[in-house]
């Protein structure tokens, strides 16, 4: 007995597909003791997540390839009969059943999504969820395969949910989810319909967070931060030179400490023990920083955007401990600078008054 999954759209009684001559696929009620084991590819340790035995036919002969244990079910049981989705490849190969075994839980059916496509849905489920009032934990399947449980973190308990049901680790959800923030829409259908891959996604990273945190440091709005990156995203995808232009526009930060001129108008020294200064360039601009007048509000200005780029930089769960350390030894050296001219400021106010 032969069951067609209702809705199925007819298909030609054989096709061709990926260079061998498959036939589409039935749900086939089998003597289970009919079915034999493919053990050219050893079994998966966790049982699979299909609801029947994936068997291929070829000849006559029926190969399982996942799912055994439901067939040794049906034997141990005394059954006769157990629905199977059975694939239909005349003259297979063992080499090709090792193909359909390996592929089943590596390929899905449908195909594998272009990558910002992935991203894109995961985000929307990820916004979906956290609109959502109802309880995670009535959406899992199969249990707690992974062995993580659900936390007091709202936020986090939808990313480990994500990570069970799309079969993916909890830092590849967070990956997902910072490569699509603050994309909109319209730029994430370019991304897609140029085939962008994750590769690009993860080399303009860096400049996606550096930017992300001037825009917010310069009091830009939600709007204003997604227009921006996303702009920035689109123009460094379509020419790759672009990201590292992009890196050494917003990445550079002179970390050498320069020393004064020796003239002593120029060589501002410690008022207390008339030692000269050693100075830091200012991060964002190309004149030594005894040149360069600094008011109050320029000095607060370029505090305030090294915490905010702190602040995103311990945020971003995709960013590896080692990168972190660096991004935040390179921000206290910027810290250094600002309070030396702090420190400036004060002695000029003090020598007006």
């Amino acid at each position: 007995m032969k069951a067609t999954p209702e809705g199925e759209i007819p298909l030609p009684a054989e096709e061709k597909v990926g260079g061998f001559r498959s036939s589409p696929p039935t749900y086939d009620d089998l003597d289970p003791k009919e079915v034999q084991p493919f053990i050219g590819v050893p079994d998966y340790m966790d049982p699979t997540l299909s609801p029947y035995p994936l068997v291929v036919e070829s000849d006559g002969v029926y190969h399982c390839i996942d799912g055994w244990e439901m067939i040794q079910k049906a034997i141990g049981e005394g059954k006769d009969r157990i629905t199977c989705d059975v694939f239909h490849v005349p003259g297979c190969s063992e080499t090709e059943l090792s193909i359909r075994k390996a592929s089943v839980r590596m390929m899905p059916k449908g195909g594998v999504a272009r990558y910002p496509e992935i991203i894109r849905n995961v985000r929307i489920i990820s916004d979906r969820l956290i609109s959502s009032v109802e309880n995670p934990v009535i959406y899992p399947h199969g249990g707690d395969r992974r062995g993580e449980g659900f936390t007091k973190n709202r936020e986090d308990n939808f990313r480990i949910l994500l990570a069970e049901r799309l079969g993916k680790s909890y830092s590849t959800i967070c990956k997902h989810l910072n490569h699509a923030e603050y994309l909109t829409d319209d730029a994430l259908a370019i991304l897609i319909q140029t085939g962008a891959k994750k590769e690009f996604f993860e080399d303009a990273q860096m400049v996606k967070r550096r930017l992300l945190a001037d825009l917010k440091s310069s009091g830009a709005t939600e709007e204003e931060i997604c227009t921006q990156i996303s702009e920035a995203m689109i123009r460094m995808n379509g020419n790759p030179e672009e990201i590292e232009t992009m890196k050494e526009e917003l990445l550079h930060v002179p970390e050498k400490m320069v020393e004064a001129e020796e003239e002593p108008s120029s060589a501002p020294r410690n008022p207390k023990t008339g030692d000269r200064e050693i100075i830091f360039d200012h991060w964002n601009g190309d004149q030594n920083w005894s040149d360069t007048p600094h008011s109050e509000e320029e000095i607060r200005r370029d505090g305030a955007a090294i915490s905010e780029r702190i602040k995103v930089a311990f945020e971003d769960k995709e960013l590896s401990l080692p990168a972190l350390k660096e991004a935040v030894t390179g921000e206290i050296q910027n810290f250094l600078s600002v309070l030396r001219r702090l420190d400036e400021l004060e002695i000029l106010r003090k020598e007006e008054n």
